[in-house]
């Protein structure tokens, strides 16, 4: 096997990988959120702008996580179109 089908094989690999953590880790993030906003509005003393504040926390968490995933999806679409021929050449043994 040449080290470009490797390295391509290796990348694909990494990037499921991350797309299965990162959906579970979203699914148990969503979770949560739905059950603390759940239990928020069911205390009546709780004051509405600490409410509003746990919202609007949630959002700022669920954006920055969009903004991750688009973040490393890029990164590894930027893998895929990478010439592997230059890290043939970083890793060949010149004594070979």
């Amino acid at each position: 096997m040449d080290s470009q089908k490797i390295t391509t094989q290796m990348v694909q690999y990494n990037k499921s990988v991350f797309e299965n953590a990162f959906t579970m880790i979203s699914l148990m993030q969503d979770y949560a959120s739905n059950m603390s906003s759940t239990l928020v509005s069911q205390i009546p003393w709780f004051p509405e702008e600490t409410k509003q504040a746990i919202l609007e926390t949630t959002e700022m968490f669920k954006e920055a996580r969009a903004n991750y995933k688009m973040a490393m999806d890029d990164g590894f679409l930027k893998l895929q179109d990478m010439s592997f021929s230059s890290l043939d050449d970083m890793f060949r043994n010149d004594d070979n």
